[in-house]
């Protein structure tokens, strides 16, 4: 598992980058973020700056997920 701040739209293109696009996304209920998947997240880099990214990438995609959250 990686924990990512996300500090730049940059940044957060290139994390997003190495995922699939399937992997399910979990977003923190008080965030104003939409998105149920990387492909998704991947169309809102600026909304991601400041936040925490936290990425389970397994070998299996059904167990790989990704958090967003507040730091």
């Amino acid at each position: 598992m990686s924990r990512y701040r996300i500090d730049t739209v940059e940044f957060a293109q290139e994390r997003l980058a190495e995922l699939d696009g399937d992997i399910e996304v979990r977003v923190e209920p008080s965030l104003p973020i939409v998105a149920k998947n990387v492909a998704e997240l991947r169309k809102v880099p600026s909304e991601l700056i400041g936040l925490i990214l936290d990425i389970r990438n397994d070998t299996d995609p059904l167990f790989s997920t990704v958090r967003v959250e507040r730091p």
